[in-house]
């Protein structure tokens, strides 16, 4: 373990308690909203994360079970969020946001995303990455000593392009469980996905094809491709296979993944961007509608062994 002295102890603590002043956290009211520090995070989870449930947000925000369930009582009462039975476990609830829970989460984004880049935008490039990877590996920190009892190693993240051994596998797994826990989708989906996905994989070397994977170390935590093949028309790229672990929420890595994919179509001078994707990804489709991915079909089918809301989006380049 290091010996870090007490200097660099008081710089990080006074840069902290900077940091909670600037953000807001000293009020009542938190990011241009009218609600307290606690709900507005609560909110946000549940919005860069999907459904959770009372237990996994109390782990996330720190703070006792009381608390959040009175948290949570409050924003059902006040039609921030609702609750659901799982498909999978009738004993366990859901938690996800209505159409007043996004419109706030909404004005919180905007809120925070101006502010932050108002204080960014005379800054170099390479001070702006210093910043992103010190405040990252910080909060991981913090958050692995208070979970793990350790922050020894830190998890660091990296996108890189193209196939890596085990990928396959592991993406699959991950849509596997996500929509197992969540949708009560059966063994054919991931079987569906691991097919599929393997037969990609080998046209992963044409000019239009492309796999981008999130790794910590060897391990696949995320990813997202782009199948120029795919679809009947020449100029209409397919997005495929964006699926992120659970412990990536939050961090923008599903953004830069989007943002490579989009650019990868434009420099290969596709006209649009079609995937299909199921109702109810609050993640995922706050990204979607964030880049233009209109919605331009709905419609309801059972392949997966539960009748879902399907939909198509498009975006034109």
């Amino acid at each position: 373990m290091n010996t870090v002295s007490a200097l660099v102890i008081d710089d990080i603590r006074e840069a902290s308690r900077t940091l909670v002043r600037e953000f807001g956290f000293m009020g009542r009211n938190l990011a241009a909203t009218s609600l307290p520090p606690s709900a507005v995070h609560a909110l946000l989870e549940i919005d860069l994360k999907g459904p959770q449930t009372a237990a996994e947000l109390c782990v996330k925000l720190n703070l006792e079970k009381s608390s959040i369930s009175r948290l949570l009582k409050k924003l059902v009462r006040a039609g921030e969020v609702k609750e659901s039975i799982l498909p999978a476990d009738a004993r366990s609830k859901v938690l996800t946001l209505t159409a007043k829970g996004k419109a706030t989460v909404n004005v919180a984004h905007e809120f925070a995303q101006q502010q932050v880049n108002n204080a960014l935008a005379d800054l170099s490039y390479d001070e702006i990455a210093r910043i992103v990877d010190g405040l990252s590996t910080y909060a991981e920190a913090l958050e692995a000593k208070r979970i793990n009892g350790t922050t020894t190693p830190v998890s660091r993240f990296e996108i890189i392009s193209g196939y890596r051994p085990g990928a396959i596998g592991t993406i699959a797994a991950l849509f596997s469980r996500y929509f197992a826990q969540y949708y009560n989708f059966d063994q054919y989906f991931e079987q569906k996905v691991a097919t599929e996905l393997a037969e990609f994989t080998q046209r992963l070397s044409a000019t239009n094809n492309a796999l981008w994977l999130v790794m910590n170390n060897d391990q696949v935590l995320g990813s997202l491709a782009i199948d120029g093949d795919d679809l009947p028309d020449a100029d209409v790229a397919h997005l495929r296979w964006f699926i992120m672990a659970p412990q990536l929420a939050g961090r923008g890595l599903g953004k830069q993944l989007l943002e490579r994919a989009v650019d990868f179509c434009q420099d290969r001078s596709f006209r649009e961007i079609h995937l299909w994707t199921v109702k109810g990804l609050d993640a995922s489709s706050y990204l979607y509608d964030r880049y233009d991915f209109t919605i331009e079909e709905e419609f309801v089918d059972k392949q997966w062994g539960k009748e879902t809301i399907e939909q198509k989006r498009v975006k034109r380049l």
